[in-house]
């Protein structure tokens, strides 16, 4: 008779890591609207996530950084059919 022993193992996981802030959604709305007639000529948004307190998206560069996209090649528009 022999005797292999016999073998028992336990992992145990355990997270430390502070838990991250909530996401912050930021969205700019513009409209153009003809003065005359009141119809929108250009209609557009941008958007941005961020986690709460993070110091390096401060108020300024959320605003800077939402207009640079929404006005990022203005005021093309998109036509069905042409690239």
């Amino acid at each position: 008779m022999s005797n292999y022993g016999s073998a028992y193992g336990l992992a145990i996981n355990v997270d430390l890591s502070k838990p991250r802030s909530a996401l912050v959604s930021t969205r700019l709305d513009v409209r153009i609207l003809d003065k005359a007639t009141g119809k929108p000529l250009w209609e557009g948004y941008a958007t941005i996530a961020t986690r709460d307190g993070d110091d390096g998206w401060t108020e300024t560069k959320i605003a800077n950084r939402l207009s640079e996209a929404l006005f990022d090649d203005f005021p093309k528009a998109d036509t069905p059919g042409k690239p």
